[in-house]
């Protein structure tokens, strides 16, 4: 038989099944069309945002409390250290977190407080953070509140007092555990404020220096038994991991959750959420993971609905959070975004919802396959 014929034929048949592949293609993306409108269509997208981070504060607290709240946490709205701790004292005295500028509390603020009507009024942080002019406003506003200062010398000493505030609300239904972060960053502390309102703990932030050992004895006189860090050794080294373990009785009563940067972090912590918290996937939050005030004020709301906070770049998901998201998409019936379109930009609520439908695509794993094609040599015909 003639050999063209032979490679004629040969290469007939591969253009045959090629052909058989691309219509079967065809017909499958056909077929699923109809799934992904549907997807869409059932996915609900919540977004909370105002003109500014305190109005933001003031929609979250609006959709969380939609009645009056017994208590509520004030914090700066133009730093962020004090205000790490106030989602898990919020869970503890039942009430939102709300934003203060430095001198004076916004009038938008003001009237939320005065809607809620709470109780008590905690204010986070020292006079560098809320002045007492700003808590005359206050007592103008709800004379009937008690207003109570929590302040340290230092963020850390703040951040101390607040978790014994927060254990103090619980009383005796605590049961000895608490999270710790580290106080040079606040996006660890950040992504796991729900989770602090779900488990029901309090948080303290690290550093490095002399003052972990007070930090650590204050934590043993609150009675704190068991600890998980949150973040890498980059954020709370190892030396002072086993200085907790030795502190609290064995390497035992210390764990970690952490990933490879900020966005895989709050990834790890959602699932240890779900995982020891008895929190679901049933509608995770999302919000800027390079600025803070979103975050903070989102803590309280997700926590109470047993859902996690997941991070994200203001332009960009990232693909650790688009394949978490697909991982648990069978679990997924909405999303919440908390803040504009400067935090969380449109781009990015939409891959948000992409995320649902299919893998992440890696641009760099693209890279790598593009490249590792090239090192075979020149393509013949056929």
């Amino acid at each position: 038989m003639n050999p063209l014929f032979i490679r004629r034929g040969c290469a007939g048949v591969r253009a045959t099944i090629a052909s058989v592949w691309i219509l079967a293609v065809a017909v499958a993306l056909v077929a699923l069309l109809p799934g992904v409108e549907a997807a869409h269509a059932v996915l609900s997208v919540e977004r909370f945002a105002g003109p500014t981070r305190f109005e933001t504060a003031v929609v979250i607290s609006k959709a969380s409390y939609p009645g009056q709240a017994a208590s509520v946490v004030l914090a700066t709205g133009r730093n962020w250290p004090d205000a790490l701790g106030g989602a898990a004292l919020a869970g503890a005295v039942d009430g939102p977190v709300l934003l203060s500028e430095r001198e004076t509390i916004p009038a938008t603020v003001l009237a939320e407080i005065a809607r809620l009507d709470p109780a008590t009024v905690y204010v986070l942080g020292g006079t560098g953070a809320v002045a007492d002019s700003a808590l005359t406003d206050l007592v103008s506003t709800v004379p009937s509140a008690t207003v109570q200062r929590i302040a340290g010398l230092s963020r850390y000493e703040t951040a101390t007092k607040v978790a014994s505030a927060t254990i103090a609300a619980y009383g005796g239904s605590w049961d000895g555990h608490a999270f710790v972060a580290t106080g040079r960053n606040f996006a660890d502390a950040l992504a796991s404020g729900p989770l602090c309102v779900s488990a029901a703990d309090p948080i303290y932030l690290l550093d490095e220096g002399s003052r972990t050992d007070v930090i650590l004895l204050e934590m043993l006189v609150a009675g704190v038994e068991r600890v998980t860090i949150l973040g890498g050794t980059g954020a709370i080294p190892a030396t002072t991991e086993s200085r907790m373990a030795e502190a609290l009785g064995g390497t035992d009563r210390v764990d970690r959750v952490a990933g490879a940067d900020r966005y895989e972090t709050a990834v790890r912590i959602a699932e240890y959420g779900e995982r020891e918290a008895g929190m679901r996937w049933a509608k995770p939050g999302t919000a800027s993971g390079v600025t803070y005030p979103d975050a903070v004020t989102a803590g309280p709301l997700l926590g109470n609905r047993g859902a996690p906070l997941l991070l994200t770049r203001p332009n960009a998901l990232p693909d650790i959070v688009a394949s978490a998201l697909y991982s648990n998409r069978g679990a997924v019936s909405g999303l919440s975004v908390f803040g504009g379109t400067g935090a969380v930009s449109e781009p990015a609520r939409e891959e948000l919802q992409h995320a649902l439908l299919a893998p992440p695509f890696s641009h760099v794993k693209a890279m790598d396959h593009v490249r590792y094609l090239a090192g075979l040599g020149p393509r013949r015909a056929g």
